[in-house]
């Protein structure tokens, strides 16, 4: 199902949720369902967008809609222009300069994106994300800057949180509801919860779906953590079996 990296990296990354309070079995499952999606447990750098159709493109980037096909070939070609485009006026990303929307276009597991979001990242995390923003590209920073990321995402949030049936981000009773709201947190609170359902870019279909694989995968591969666990039973088992009986 996963690769040993992602294996790897997916131990990583229940780790950093639980320390920073995530705890809810459906919570970090779907924290891990959000992390597939945007980066198949492999923290990378948002791609480039040259040989994405554009009609894909207008769909992720309301800055995107009002441009002509030529307009949007032509813009696409140049990654720093393009990215400038989508992200630079986008008041929630912070981001203040030209080349601002290139340089802290999406890293880490969920594709952290925005200066303001690097910046409050450095100060939580001690560390100079914003003048090393491919930091955010190393497995342990990377999962511990998204676990943070969502947990400040909720906090705070009761009025979002009522759509799925929870009021903080450990309250989580389905599967759906903690994934829904996990991708509504990361696609940002503002969105309504019909454009969340509406889905327009698939991401969601694809997290729901990876979400079951996870929920077995998880039974299956208990971790390091899991197997300490049992091979502690085994040991007393056998310590039993040799002294009383």
């Amino acid at each position: 199902m996963f690769n040993e990296t992602q294996i790897k990296n997916i131990e990583i990354l229940k780790s950093a949720a639980k320390k920073a309070g995530i705890t809810n079995p459906l919570s970090i499952n779907a924290f891990l369902s959000i992390i597939y999606k945007e980066s198949g447990f492999i923290p990378q750098t948002e791609k480039s967008y040259r040989n994405t159709p554009n009609d894909r493109i207008r769909r992720i980037f309301a800055a995107t809609r009002n441009l002509s096909d030529d307009q949007l070939n032509a813009i696409k070609q140049n990654d720093i222009q393009f990215f400038d485009l989508v992200y630079l006026k986008n008041p929630g990303l912070g981001n203040k300069y030209p080349g601002d929307g290139y340089k802290y276009r999406g890293r880490g597991y969920n594709q952290i994106t925005g200066r303001a979001n690097y910046e409050y990242l450095s100060k939580k995390l001690g560390i100079d994300l914003v003048n090393n923003p491919d930091l955010l590209n190393q497995p342990e920073i990377a999962a511990r800057a998204a676990a943070i990321y969502f947990i400040d995402r909720f906090l705070n949030n009761a009025g979002k949180l009522k759509y799925y049936n929870a009021k903080n981000i450990n309250d989580f009773k389905t599967i759906d509801d903690a994934v829904l709201a996990f991708f509504h947190a990361n696609a940002g609170w503002g969105k309504s919860f019909e454009a969340i359902k509406a889905d327009v870019t698939g991401g969601l279909a694809k997290a729901m779906e990876i979400s079951k694989q996870i929920s077995t995968f998880i039974k299956d591969n208990p971790g390091k953590s899991g197997i300490f666990f049992i091979a502690l039973i085994l040991l007393g088992l056998f310590v039993w079996l040799i002294f009383f009986k």
